[in-house]
């Protein structure tokens, strides 16, 4: 099924829609969750092959994650 562009960048307004939301509301937290297994946060991952100083431990760290919000249907 193909999307179009101007689909991507509704779902892309209602996503930072819904963060700002979360943000201005303190409610920012994560709506997945690893457990009882951490996962490898691919963004510590991609930082320590870029060579950018970041503590190791921060492979194992969660990221936020928020589920997808539908915008219209």
């Amino acid at each position: 099924m193909r999307v179009g562009v101007s689909a991507h960048a509704a779902d892309a307004a209602a996503a930072a829609r819904d963060f700002l939301d979360r943000l201005h509301r303190g409610a920012l937290t994560t709506d997945v969750v690893c457990g009882p297994h951490a996962a490898v946060n691919l963004l510590a991952a991609a930082a320590i092959w870029a060579r950018l100083p970041i503590a190791e431990r921060e492979l194992r760290e969660d990221v936020l994650k928020l589920k997808p919000v539908r915008s219209g249907g």
